[in-house]
C-alpha cells in the first residue's frame, strides 16, 4: 500500500512538472528607457537641488503582476520594485520612473541589466544601454512668479509647460516653441498655481531636463 502511494506521489509530482514546464513563454515586445536631469527651484528662481532620474519600462502582457530588478553596470546599485502599470493608446507599459542615486550623482552611462519577474514565477532578463552624450548645455530660463511671466533659452526649440496646484493636480499644459510665455494669460486663476513644470530634450547630452519651479 505504502509503494503504491509513493507511486502515485511521484506520478502527481510529474504531471505538475509537465504542466509547470508547459506554460506559454515569457516574453517582452519592449524596453524603454529614459535619463533626465531634475532641477528644482524656488519662486526666486534659486536652485535647491538637482540630481539624474531613470525611467525603465517594459512592454508586456495585459493584466501582468510583475517585480523589475534594475542593476548599474557596475552592479553597485540596485533598485527591486513592484512595477507600475501605464496604459498608453491601448498598450500596457510596466515599469518606474525616478530611479535616482541622489543629488549631483549621475547615473552610470553603459550597459545595465533588467530582469523581471512574474508573479507565477517566471523570469526572464534583458539588458539595455545608456549612451554617454556631450557635457549638459546649461539653458537659462526664468520664471517671474508674481506676473506669471516664462522666458526661455531660444536654444529650447520645444518645451512642454505643467501647472500644478498644491495638491499637484494639473490644472494645465500646452506645448510650445516660444520662448516667451504668459502664463498667467494662459491660465488666468494663476493665484491657484503653485508648481510650474517644464521639460525639453537636450539632444546633445542625450537626456531630458526637466525644471519644476515652487511658487
Amino acid at each position: 500500500m505504502k509503494a503504491r502511494l509513493r507511486v502515485s506521489s511521484i506520478v502527481i509530482l510529474a504531471l505538475l512538472l509537465c504542466f509547470s514546464c508547459a506554460r506559454p513563454s515569457f516574453s517582452l515586445r519592449g524596453v524603454h528607457t529614459s535619463v533626465s536631469l531634475v532641477s528644482h527651484f524656488d519662486s526666486e528662481g534659486t536652485l535647491t537641488s538637482s540630481y539624474e532620474s531613470l525611467g525603465v519600462f517594459i512592454e508586456s502582457e495585459e493584466d501582468a503582476t510583475l517585480q523589475m530588478e534594475v542593476t548599474s553596470p557596475d552592479a553597485l546599485n540596485t533598485w527591486l520594485f513592484p512595477a507600475m502599470k501605464k496604459s498608453v493608446d491601448k498598450q500596457a507599459y510596466y515599469g518606474k520612473s525616478a530611479l535616482s542615486l541622489g543629488q549631483r550623482m549621475p547615473l552610470p552611462r553603459g550597459e545595465w541589466s533588467l530582469r523581471v519577474l512574474r508573479d507565477d514565477g517566471r523570469t526572464i532578463s534583458e539588458n539595455f544601454t545608456l549612451e554617454k552624450g556631450s557635457e549638459i548645455a546649461s539653458f537659462q530660463h526664468h520664471l517671474d512668479a508674481v506676473e506669471g511671466k516664462l522666458v526661455l533659452d531660444e536654444q529650447v526649440r520645444e518645451c512642454a509647460v505643467q501647472l500644478l496646484d498644491e495638491k499637484k493636480k494639473l490644472l494645465y499644459s500646452t506645448l510650445t516653441t516660444e520662448q516667451t510665455l504668459e502664463l498667467a494669460s494662459l491660465y488666468p486663476n494663476w493665484e491657484n498655481v503653485r508648481f510650474v513644470g517644464l521639460t525639453w530634450y537636450d539632444e546633445a547630452a542625450r537626456l531630458n531636463q526637466i525644471v519644476w519651479y515652487t511658487l
